[in-house]
């Protein structure tokens, strides 16, 4: 595994995470703030399972993320899936499809495992917010958006042969298709 052995400065702007944030998704939003590409920011991210990482990606991950934002530990670990699900059988959590990999181009576009709800990304970006994972969608029994009961997509519903992908437009991510530059 890979193992960061730097110090950690604080980041110059830390977005404090929603309470029903994905850790990676806070994660992104970190990396966009900062305008910095998410496997520079983040290094880890390619050497550590995504549903790992909502799991329970190790204190020293969550120590090196807590020193970045000046946030306590406690605040990282309640975006934890089984901490923001307690009830629920741990095998709803291990139960995990391949995820395509994250990677960054020069245009600072990241492909991104996890669904869109297209309606979601739009609201979001019409009120000049940034995009964010709420924890339900790190479940893999979750196959619609809990807020407006469409189906989550990868794929653009524009051309219906891109893939959505993440653009940082200044400190915020926004949703845009690879090949059509679809946006919602």
């Amino acid at each position: 595994m890979f193992q960061y052995h730097l110090p950690t400065p604080p980041l110059a702007i830390a977005p404090r995470p929603f309470p029903d944030e994905l850790l990676l998704s806070w994660i992104c939003r970190l990396a966009a703030a900062n305008h910095v590409s998410l496997d520079l920011f983040f290094p880890e991210i390619n050497a550590v399972s995504h549903h790992l990482l909502n799991l329970n990606p190790g204190e020293r991950i969550i120590t090196r993320l807590a020193a970045m934002a000046r946030l306590p530990h406690s605040t990282l670990h309640s975006m934890l899936l089984p901490n923001q699900f307690p009830n629920l059988p741990l095998l709803s959590f291990l139960q995990a499809p391949e995820p395509a990999d994250i990677s960054s181009n020069k245009d600072q576009s990241e492909s991104f495992p996890l669904p869109f709800c297209t309606e979601c990304a739009g609201e979001d970006e019409r009120q000049l917010r940034s995009v964010y994972w709420k924890a339900e969608i790190g479940l893999h029994i979750t196959t619609c958006c809990p807020r407006h009961g469409t189906y989550f997509d990868y794929a653009c519903p524009g051309c219906n042969r891109g893939e959505l992908t993440l653009a940082w437009d200044q400190a915020r991510l926004i949703v845009r298709c690879s090949q059509c530059s679809w946006r919602p």
